[in-house]
């Protein structure tokens, strides 16, 4: 019973919610883009007061990755955001043609669904926010179970700071009864113009076969290909940085190394020298036997923590150096579960024989599970990253960079984004970084062309002027038959 009481509770929040939010919305759409920009950066600027707080209030109490590494990467994804969309206009008047005619608009989405991972919850829930604030939309949260309580006080924070500069109520609220079905009412209110999944397996198919469309943003597991042209030094640097990033939880981050075999033992030394832990056989089996407890899932309680704790935990020991550890795999198979994504410092080690080999595993690796919406590739052999960046199906490839950082628009020219679209992974319907445009529609403005125009005119002339000459013929004969 108590369950269903659950339930009807979640369905009526988010009937409250979305209509709340429905409000709100009404009048943020009328709000010029210029008053939308000035609520963004108060938000950004009174939120940056208290982010350092904030963030390492959450990593006390959800222990999911490395609080020095997220301050650092929120400070330098907000300085990226205003960098990359500061300045870009997205609703309103948006292009003029010739003659100085209004030829497009941009119109809100209106209400916008998010479900929030809690992994990353600052900055996936500031970034979220931000976007639907610059283009004039509300948004409702769903927390994951894991992190309902701290969800929630982020965004009452949040929603304070947007009355604070000036923004409506309820831009912003969470649900805080969470519900499969509280989930489907929210999906497929009439209300709801857009779902965003970040990264969440709960409730996949009640947002799936919901009747809003939603875009869909995973961690991802990526695979990067080390080719025998590369700066290798650089290379493992990268990837161990990339991968050891906050505990592994960055998307688009590393998760499977390819390596050409003539090459190998310098990479894998140099794997070494940069933090990497080759593990054995016997130290596999521990750790496999700690993240998988029931062998199909990820133990949640192990998401986001540093390879020394895993190692620790497994009952084996590593240097005091490790950041990253590492299971060397002859091949893929069905009952292989580092195949799945695996948001830890954990990276899977292949050898292939020449780059074409290394192709057709990047491609078994990415279609394997679906999971992969990234790829990253070392190479200074351009006929090689050609073919990568032709073959792969994926929606990014990042070249001689980190995937973890340049994925997300942070030192790249990728847009700063941190929802990597998974349509490669047959997930929600865009493959890009999801960015303020995805959350609006474009309104085509067309004048009638002034030839036609003139042409129709004389057109009309002609007829006028053939109604004169009958009126003329019929007064005429009038006067003979009289």
């Amino acid at each position: 019973m108590s369950f269903e009481d659950k339930d009807l509770q979640s369905i009526q929040e988010a009937r409250i919610l979305v209509e709340r939010a429905k409000v709100a919305q009404e009048t943020l759409k009328e709000y010029e883009q210029s008053y939308l920009d000035k609520l963004v950066m108060g938000l950004i600027d009174c939120f940056n007061l208290e982010s350092t707080k904030v963030i390492k209030q959450i990593n006390e109490s959800l222990r999911l990755g490395n609080e020095k590494d997220e301050i650092e990467l929120y400070q330098r994804f907000i300085n990226s955001f205003k960098k990359d969309y500061e300045l870009k206009q997205y609703v309103g008047l948006l292009h003029f043609d010739k003659s100085n005619q209004p030829s497009e608009v941009g119109i809100p989405l209106g209400v916008i669904g998010v479900k929030l991972p809690a992994t990353n919850l600052v900055l996936n829930l500031m970034y979220t926010t931000l976007i639907c604030l610059k283009t004039g939309n509300s948004l409702v949260v769903v927390p994951d179970k894991q992190a309902v309580e701290e969800t929630s006080r982020l965004v009452h924070t949040i929603s304070q700071l947007i009355t604070k500069v000036h923004g409506p109520n309820n831009v912003i609220s969470c649900l805080q009864s969470v519900s499969k079905l509280g989930v489907r009412e929210l999906c497929n209110h009439e209300f709801l113009d857009l779902f965003i999944n970040i990264g969440s397996t709960d409730c996949i198919e009640v947002i799936e076969t919901s009747k809003t469309p939603y875009i869909f943003g995973g961690v991802g597991s990526s695979p990067v290909f080390i080719e025998r042209s590369a700066n290798i030094n650089q290379a493992c640097q990268n990837i161990i940085e990339s991968r050891s990033l906050n505990n592994g939880l960055l998307p688009g981050a590393e998760q499977y190394v390819i390596v050409e075999n003539t090459i190998a033992e310098l990479v894998k030394q140099q794997l070494i020298s940069e933090g990497a832990y080759f593990m054995n056989q016997e130290e596999e089996g521990l750790l496999l036997n700690l993240i998988f407890p029931n062998h199909d899932k990820l133990a949640s309680n192990y998401i986001g923590k540093t390879a020394i704790y895993l190692a620790k935990k497994a009952g084996f020991n590593v240097p005091s150096t490790t950041r990253v550890l590492v299971s060397e795999q002859p091949y893929i198979n069905d009952e292989n579960p580092y195949a799945e994504d695996l948001p830890i410092p954990l990276l899977t080690y292949y050898l292939e024989p020449d780059w074409l080999r290394a192709c057709e595993k990047c491609i078994a690796l990415l279609e394997y599970k679906k999971n992969g919406h990234t790829l990253v590739i070392h190479s200074e052999n351009e006929q090689v990253i050609t073919e990568f960046i032709l073959k792969k199906p994926v929606g990014r490839v990042i070249v001689n960079g980190l995937g973890g950082l340049n994925s997300i628009g942070i030192d790249s020219k990728l847009p700063t984004s941190m929802i990597l679209g998974g349509l490669t992974t047959n997930k929600g319907f865009s493959a890009e970084n999801v960015t303020p445009k995805d959350l609006t529609y474009r309104r085509r403005v067309a004048y009638q062309n002034g030839n036609h125009l003139s042409r129709s005119i004389e057109t009309t002339e002609k007829v006028i002027d053939g109604l004169d000459e009958l009126n003329v013929f019929a007064d005429l004969l009038k006067e003979i038959i009289n």
